[in-house]
């Protein structure tokens, strides 16, 4: 809602270009306070900034109470003190294990700043098989199908130059799995979420299943009841 991705905004015409990164979190602060009330208010005025409301109304109001979770992607400083201010949770992601730790526990500190907590969750792929053996010699032919440009494209379609720069997201791209992964037998698979959970101190993960309905039976049938009895 910031506005990260440039091209899809500027081929609609809505890319402003005199707002730098941290503009675009003000400019998404007064919108996420705006609609907030509006899910709580039966009318709201306002004149703000960026934007101008004059009795407006948004019905039907959230089933949810107090409002909508609310989950922000951004983990830059800037995108982390938003996130403690005025979401739920941050969904992060570091190029290893030790990254997404560091963003995870700078993400609660700045919360604690505001006195309030939040939540950090990350993505995870997993491939999961009969053996260890058989699932590596999947997660091996996945890297053997990158599609580079494919990946490339996607990557600048985030807004993100890669030429001659390294971050996360680029760092990962290049072993076809842009995310965190759990590949192995289901239990192989369980042990590394949960150390995935522990060493990043997260409070959730969003998988990812190269098949999906096969993946998602052999998790919640042999993956998921240990998770739950683990941390429920």
């Amino acid at each position: 809602m910031s506005g990260s991705f440039k091209d899809e905004f500027e081929q609609m015409g809505e890319w402003d270009g005199s707002l730098d990164h941290d503009l675009r979190y003000t400019m998404t602060e007064e919108w996420t306070q705006l609609i907030k009330r509006l899910w709580r208010e039966k009318q709201v005025n306002h004149e703000g900034t960026y934007f101008q409301l004059k009795d407006c109304v948004s019905d039907p109001k959230p089933f949810s109470l107090p409002r909508p979770y609310l989950v922000c992607a951004g983990q830059s400083k800037r995108g982390l003190h938003f996130s403690a201010r005025h979401a739920d949770a941050c969904f992060i992601g570091g190029k290893d294990e030790a990254e997404t730790r560091k963003i995870s526990l700078s993400a609660k500190r700045i919360a604690s700043e505001y006195n309030t907590t939040t939540k950090t969750f990350c993505m995870c792929t997993v491939i999961c098989a009969e053996t260890d053996s058989n699932a590596n010699t999947l997660a091996e032919f996945y890297r053997q199908g990158l599609d580079v440009e494919a990946v490339r494209n996607m990557i600048h379609s985030f807004g993100i130059n890669i030429d001659g720069k390294s971050n996360a997201m680029v760092e990962r791209s290049q072993n076809a799995f842009m995310t965190h992964k759990a590949i192995g037998k289901p239990d192989t698979c369980y042990k590394q979420l949960s150390d995935l959970l522990r060493t990043c101190e997260l409070d959730g993960v969003m998988l990812i299943f190269p098949d999906y309905i096969k993946g998602l039976n052999i998790f919640s049938e042999q993956i998921l009841p240990k998770l739950k009895s683990e941390f429920g």
